[in-house]
């Protein structure tokens, strides 16, 4: 009977030493950005899309977790807080200065909603470590709904991709929703953090102390 519950003992110790460490990735804001194409007005401005105007609920950068935060839907009012290309210019890039070097596996983004026209809709990410994007690597190619609620209340959509170090993303636009223009409302970047320091001592010593008791059970065989 000791035999059999120390070897249970010892399985279910084995496994936890063995289970995913639970991580949460963080909300990142983008420290700058900027676009060859242009601006249709100084209310519909670049800087608009990283600055949170237009959110019903704020969140703090690299604090705030990105799931979480995500999945409580914050909407997005467009009104005078997004941006729109200049009159003509549909296609184009749009470029994020991260602030730093980070890991990034998503983007969150706010389209101007109500189904304009003007709203993104084919657009392709790129990842590089200058602003050159002499060298980068492609993220994915992506096609955004522009129907995800009405101006004043545009839901976020998630675009996941594989993990990646960047500097800066690069937004290739493609195609929009039919106008002449070109618009979005906002846009956030998801971060893979590492595991927390408790996490990792406690599967450590899990693994630990499955060896010890493997060491003891042949003794005793």
């Amino acid at each position: 009977m000791f035999q059999k519950t120390f070897q249970l003992f010892c399985l279910t110790s084995a496994v936890w030493a063995v289970a995913p460490i639970a991580k949460a990735d963080l909300i990142l804001d983008p420290a700058a950005v900027s676009t060859n194409m242009g601006t249709f007005s100084a209310q519909h401005v670049p800087v608009n899309v990283i600055n949170q105007s237009g959110l019903s609920v704020g969140y703090t950068s690299l604090v705030t977790d990105f799931t979480t935060y995500i999945s409580s839907n914050p909407t997005h009012n467009t009104t005078n807080n997004d941006w729109f290309s200049t009159p003509g210019t549909i296609t184009g890039n749009f470029d994020f200065d991260l602030g730093g070097a980070f890991t990034i596996e998503a983007l969150s983004l706010w389209d101007i909603g109500g189904n304009n026209n003007s709203s993104l809709v084919g657009f392709t990410l790129l990842a590089g470590s200058d602003a050159t994007f002499s060298s980068s690597t492609v993220l994915g190619t992506f096609s955004a709904n522009p129907n995800t609620g009405p101006l004043t209340a545009a839901l976020p959509q998630v675009f996941n991709f594989s993990p990646t170090a960047a500097s800066f993303v690069r937004m290739q636009i493609t195609s929009n929703n039919g106008a002449g223009q070109t618009g979005f409302g906002e846009a956030a970047f998801a971060v893979v953090t590492s595991p927390e320091p408790a996490s990792i001592f406690l599967c450590g010593a899990a693994f630990a102390l499955a060896i010890v008791c493997g060491k003891r059970y042949r003794a005793r065989a």
